[in-house]
């Protein structure tokens, strides 16, 4: 009876998080889940060499304190430590603002997108400086900008 009075409710699917790729792949490097993981001899050597081949710094934010790194994505040459071009050093408030919402774990997808946009601000803003910072020394190199000319925002 149910099923005529609600068959969207029987025909759905559970919400899938994205981590199942990973806990399988976990399984074949032998640990039973991610807290194991993260506890284990071979995620802290690989968190290790992370952080000091980021010059021990957060990504987004460039805070040198409480760094954690962070899997952009899940791969056996990642988890295993072999290739470590998916992970990225983050600092602890950057590391919560891309996986949680307003206190809410997001889906792998979500996360994904979430460090995406927030890199590309970064990058955007990186860019912008530059442009500033080119057109203040063009300035100055063509006298269009001399020191009683600067805008008081600079």
């Amino acid at each position: 009876m149910a099923c005529f009075l609600f068959p969207s409710i029987m025909n759905e699917k559970p919400k899938k998080s994205g981590y199942e790729k990973r806990n399988r792949i976990l399984k074949k490097l032998g640990f039973r889940d991610y807290a194991e993981y993260l506890q284990s001899e071979l995620w802290s050597e690989i968190r290790q060499k992370v952080i000091q081949d980021s010059r021990g710094s957060c990504r987004i934010c460039g805070n040198r304190k409480s760094l954690q790194v962070h899997h952009k994505k899940y791969t056996l040459l990642n988890l295993s430590g072999k290739r470590t071009r998916g992970l990225v050093v983050l600092c602890n408030g950057c590391h919560y603002s891309a996986e949680f919402k307003n206190g809410e774990k997001r889906t792998l997808p979500e996360v994904q997108k979430v460090f995406k946009r927030t890199l590309r601000k970064k990058i955007d803003a990186e860019e912008s400086m530059k442009e500033t910072r080119r057109k203040l020394r063009d300035g100055y190199r063509n006298g269009s900008l001399l020191p009683d000319r600067i805008p008081f925002y600079f």
